[in-house]
């Protein structure tokens, strides 16, 4: 029982750090994109932090539920791959990108 709550600590740490990153790094490059276009900062900043936000939650969501159900189909002392986390991240991208496309286009 340790061992699940220290998986779901840990997993809650990446998804929160990895949307953190994704939100930092929506809201600069969204400056960015305001200033050399000479556009309302704030708006541009937030818009763009917020959107890269919900992508980088869901990626990181599904990617990490990706790698718990890996983790639970491995022996108790195996330890995750460098594959393992490889195949994650493609279902995850592939997942989150074809849902926010599809919401796009409806």
């Amino acid at each position: 029982m340790a061992s699940h709550r220290k998986w779901n600590e840990e997993s809650r740490n990446r998804i929160y750090t990895g949307t953190f990153l994704s939100v930092s790094a929506g809201a600069t490059c969204g400056g960015l994109v305001a200033f050399f276009y000479n556009r309302s900062f704030l708006r541009y900043t937030v818009a763009t932090g917020i959107n890269c936000g919900i992508f980088g939650f869901s990626f990181f969501t599904i990617r990490e539920l990706c790698l718990a159900h890996q983790q639970k189909n491995k022996p108790r002392n195996s330890d995750t791959r460098n594959v393992d986390e490889l195949i994650s991240s493609i279902i995850a991208g592939g997942l989150t990108g074809g849902l926010f496309s599809t919401i796009i286009r409806e």
